[in-house]
């Protein structure tokens, strides 16, 4: 990790006063997302030229009307996962847990597929061409009724997917990680991406083929209402609100 000389009740009182200073500029009834960025600072052959030589600590917000707003018509159509040509950075050279922005892979591989639909999202193979995970999500498929995920070790493991994993023990569904190839996808009964900002969402083709009936599976849809309620806040709805007040 990067030694960081802010402690985390320090880290508390500096998003705080964040969120106060640009209160007035948001609107009540749309929420925001706040992100902590820590990088080491600046290079060394470059520090005699700055007053702060430690790590830099970044805090910033921004409303998520319009990246909600823009995807709400996907909770209801699905949205389509393509592989790009782009693979994932085996583990072995660079460990997937650790949570970085410096991943330029991921950018190769979504200007990879800039010039499709704003439906289309990436989902990346490695190189032993098992599937991994999104540029920023993690990638779920469904089975004869058994959820799959890929495993840890090639992947972040995301707070959304471990809670996914969970909500899945308790409804009954068999869920595990393992390791699957775009075949497996192809000829899935569902799939779906979870992340931060949009929590679970469908995916209804692969590769611009549908995935099942084309449909947004059942199994997705108990997941998503389990998510709902564990959380208490309806980011479907949201969604949606959001889309006819950016309309």
């Amino acid at each position: 990790g990067v030694p960081c000389d802010v402690s985390m009740n320090e880290l508390a009182d500096l998003t705080g006063e964040l969120i106060e200073r640009n209160r007035a500029a948001y609107d009540p009834e749309i929420d925001f997302s706040i992100v902590h960025q820590i990088s080491p600072g600046v290079l060394g052959r470059y520090r005699s030229s700055v007053a702060h030589t430690g790590p830099s600590v970044l805090i910033y917000t921004y409303p998520l009307d319009g990246m909600l707003g823009e995807v709400a018509h996907l909770y209801d159509e699905g949205l389509n996962a393509v592989v790009p040509r782009q693979r994932a950075i085996p583990s072995r050279l660079l460990d997937p847990k650790i949570k970085s922005r410096s991943r330029l892979h991921y950018q190769v591989a979504n200007h990879e597929i800039a010039s499709q639909a704003a439906d289309t999202f990436v989902v990346l193979q490695g190189e032993d061409g098992f599937i991994t995970e999104g540029t920023g999500s993690n990638f779920f498929i469904v089975r004869g009724g058994e959820l799959l995920t890929s495993r840890g070790h090639s992947v972040l493991r995301g707070v959304t997917r471990d809670t996914t994993l969970a909500l899945a023990g308790e409804l009954g569904i068999p869920a595990r990680e393992a390791d699957f190839e775009p075949y497996d996808v192809a000829t899935a009964d569902e799939a779906f991406f979870t992340t931060t900002p949009y929590c679970l969402i469908p995916t209804t083709r692969f590769n611009g083929e549908p995935i099942g009936d084309g449909a947004v599976g059942q199994v997705f849809r108990r997941l998503a209402d389990a998510f709902i309620e564990d959380v208490g806040v309806d980011f479907i709805a949201q969604a949606k609100r959001y889309a006819e007040l950016i309309a």
